[in-house]
């Protein structure tokens, strides 16, 4: 559910003034031209504050506000309990790094690194996100010793954790544990046949429909379609309908 405050963070247009949830688009904090050495004026003064845990959201693709409003609810929940971070009081930057943006001109691993720099020197000292690939940025936090955790990217370029930092954590299971849930549902319930949609090759969709395909191989199951779905958001819906239309009498 979606309050007033929730729906005025995930526009770009938040002004510091007027914050109401502990929370603001790193966009309005910074521009172009400010990097790891060069603070912006409007928020050098008053941003750090040694009673206050800042955190960022890194966010890899378009729809960011679907998973980001969750999070000042989520913050808002945390700073009500005066147990949880005693004497402390928690606040979140967020960063939509899945759309280019006018004045920096760069690839996604230039822009997400820059990003994340510029939090650093915020004061964020842990990141969540993003929800593609992460190689880059789990080794980055790796190298400054700040923890990410992502909520969406399965292991990129490393099988194991270990692979992407000692400082990354996930809270999506790895491609191979995921094909042998799928798998052993598919065969729990007598399907020998099944259409395969998965997302684009950008996210950990990627991994797991080919760790399926290959287990599905062993095990004796037909793949009779595969179909690319880069965007869940409901008001592409009609998309999804029609890939179903196309497929469910060739399964099971």
């Amino acid at each position: 559910m979606y309050t007033g405050v929730t729906m005025n963070l995930i526009h770009n247009d938040v002004s510091i003034d007027n914050l109401e949830a502990d929370g603001v688009s790193l966009f309005d904090l910074v521009k172009s031209n400010c990097g790891s050495a060069k603070i912006c004026p409007n928020v050098r003064g008053n941003w750090t504050d040694t009673n206050t845990i800042t955190i960022g959201f890194l966010s890899a693709y378009a729809w960011s506000q679907t998973v980001l409003g969750a999070l000042p609810l989520a913050v808002a929940a945390i700073n009500r309990e005066p147990t949880l971070l005693p004497g402390l009081k928690l606040r979140f930057v967020t960063a939509d790094i899945g759309r280019p943006r006018p004045l920096l001109p760069m690839d996604k691993d230039s822009l997400s690194l820059r990003v994340m720099t510029q939090m650093r020197d915020l004061g964020v000292v842990a990141f969540f996100g993003p929800d593609g690939t992460c190689h880059t940025e789990a080794k980055l936090a790796a190298a400054w010793n700040l923890p990410l955790i992502s909520h969406k990217c399965a292991g990129a370029q490393g099988p194991e954790i270990g692979g992407l930092g000692a400082t990354f954590a996930r809270t999506l299971p790895p491609a191979h544990k995921v094909s042998k849930s799928v798998i052993a549902l598919l065969k729990a319930y007598g399907w020998t046949k099944f259409a395969i949609i998965a997302g684009d090759e950008q996210t950990a969709a990627e991994q797991q429909m080919d760790a399926i395909k290959e287990l599905s191989e062993s095990n004796g199951l037909t793949i009779t379609a595969e179909h690319r779905f880069a965007d869940y958001i409901p008001r592409h819906i009609s998309r999804m309908e029609r890939i179903v239309d196309q497929t469910y009498d060739k399964t099971r």
